[in-house]
């Protein structure tokens, strides 16, 4: 009598025990049971952490300069859409308040930003002007500095 074995490259029909693995065939494979889980956690690990506290790291950096530059712009649409001096430093003062209440305290920047705006003509506020408004903020712990600049123009029909 002849007794058919399942061979795990020949399939079904292999008649001859000694074509199976070596080393009890599918007992050694059951053997390697939970080896992708240790190999995983032995290799993935050591690999993947770097490239997890590189994002973190690029994260803070883009969130600190997408801050600066929303700040820039909204500094300038004040300036450029007040009536006068007095009310566009009092406007930028209160945009100041709300970004440091609101926005700054959320990602750890330091409060001491710096505006400096630049005009085209003389006074500042002139139809047509252009208006340059530059902005640094640094982060707390970090001191890395972000930098922003927008450019409005005045409105024609003042």
């Amino acid at each position: 009598m002849i007794r058919a074995y399942f061979h795990p490259l020949f399939g079904t029909g292999c008649d001859s025990p000694r074509k199976k693995f070596s080393r009890g065939g599918w007992e050694f494979l059951r053997a390697e049971r939970g080896s992708a889980t240790v190999e995983l956690i032995a290799l993935g690990i050591p690999l993947f952490l770097p490239i997890a506290i590189y994002l973190v790291a690029v994260d803070g950096a883009s969130s600190v300069n997408f801050e600066a530059r929303n700040f820039s712009r909204q500094v300038a649409r004040a300036y450029v859409t007040s009536s006068d001096e007095q009310n566009a430093q009092a406007r930028i003062s209160a945009i100041e308040g709300v970004f440091n209440s609101e926005v700054f305290n959320r990602h750890q920047m330091s409060i001491n930003s710096t505006i400096e705006i630049s005009c085209s003509s003389d006074p500042c506020l002139t139809p047509g002007g252009v208006v340059r408004v530059s902005v640094s903020l640094s982060q707390a712990g970090r001191g890395e500095v972000a930098r922003a600049s927008t450019v409005e123009t005045v409105d024609q029909w003042r």
